[in-house]
């Protein structure tokens, strides 16, 4: 919450669909595929847009927290706190690992094609941060269900 007691998040994310409604159309029109936009774009764009620092920030931290909780689940099967489930802990770390590079390249992918669907406007960049964010958060959700 800011200082006037309105969420930040949903604002940005509001103020990011209105921009995008017009990117849907203008992308019908030239029928052109864009380049998928780093995260360098949205750093870009904090000179002009302090919402697009704000979803920048949020995205960091959903990526940092993804990554702590990863580290911790690793820490856990390395010293054998999965004992109890009949699998040798090789097994259970591969298996974390396969699924881990999987749903990475799925969420990019993922994001990638909501970035290009929102290519037209000018909040696309913010568009597919948001999507990378939202994405982290929930999978941050299934791993710490599924292991911790």
């Amino acid at each position: 919450m800011n200082d006037f007691g309105i969420m930040k998040k949903p604002i940005a994310m509001i103020v990011a669909s209105m921009f995008s409604l017009s990117s849907v159309f203008a992308v019908a029109q030239t029928g052109e595929v864009p380049v998928v936009a780093s995260s360098d774009d949205v750093v870009n764009q904090c000179e002009f847009s302090p919402a697009a620092c704000d979803v920048m920030a949020g995205y960091d931290i959903a990526d940092d927290k993804l990554n702590d909780v990863y580290q911790n689940i690793v820490g856990k099967i390395e010293s054998n706190q999965f004992d109890g489930y009949l699998v040798a802990k090789d097994e259970i770390k591969t298996s974390l690992v396969v699924a881990q590079r999987a749903w990475l390249k799925y969420r990019d992918a993922h994001c990638d094609a909501y970035y290009t669907l929102f290519s037209g406007g000018t909040s696309k960049n913010i568009d597919r941060m948001i999507c990378l964010t939202e994405m982290t958060e929930q999978r941050i959700l299934v791993l710490q269900q599924l292991y911790l």
